[in-house]
């Protein structure tokens, strides 16, 4: 067996009473009293649902896994002995995205502040009459957003 696999069984044989139930869930033709005679053997696991459910083994593999980590997931209100770690972990790492996305705002504001103003400023000045209909068609677009598009009005009576 390979390591990933030691690992597979080890953790089986430790969540193997929190398993059973999802195994005869997930694969109900799999015989519950034969599942209890494997006292959570992964191969002898393996083999039984592959044997009841006519799917690979490799399958059955993948899927123990999954039912696997779901058994050895804590239980609401239950604490986990990885719980504190993982917590501080998933805070370091969420400020070090916090940190990593303030430096690129800075970057981009700089970047706004020096070069693309100086940029806009050029082409409205190479395209003035472009850059006045923009300015109408902004003004109207700001207008009706601020009218609500003309609900409300009282309609004239004919």
């Amino acid at each position: 067996m390979n390591a990933a696999t030691d690992q597979s069984a080890e953790t089986v044989a430790k969540v193997f009473p929190k398993l059973k139930p999802l195994i005869c869930q997930e694969w109900p033709e799999v015989d519950a009293e034969a599942l209890t005679a494997t006292q959570g053997d992964y191969d002898e696991v393996v083999a039984l649902v592959a044997k009841a459910t006519e799917h690979t083994k490799s399958l059955v593999r993948r899927q123990l896994a999954e039912l696997t980590d779901l058994a050895a997931e804590p239980a609401e209100g239950e604490a986990s002995p990885g719980t504190a770690g993982s917590l501080a972990a998933a805070q370091r790492k969420l400020l070090d995205t916090l940190q990593l996305m303030q430096s690129k705002v800075q970057e981009l504001s700089g970047y706004v502040r020096t070069q693309a103003l100086s940029d806009v400023k050029a082409k409205a000045e190479q395209h003035p009459l472009a850059t006045l209909l923009m300015a109408i068609g902004l003004g109207f677009l700001v207008g009706f957003i601020l009218r609500g598009f003309g609900r409300g009005r009282s309609q004239p009576v004919a």
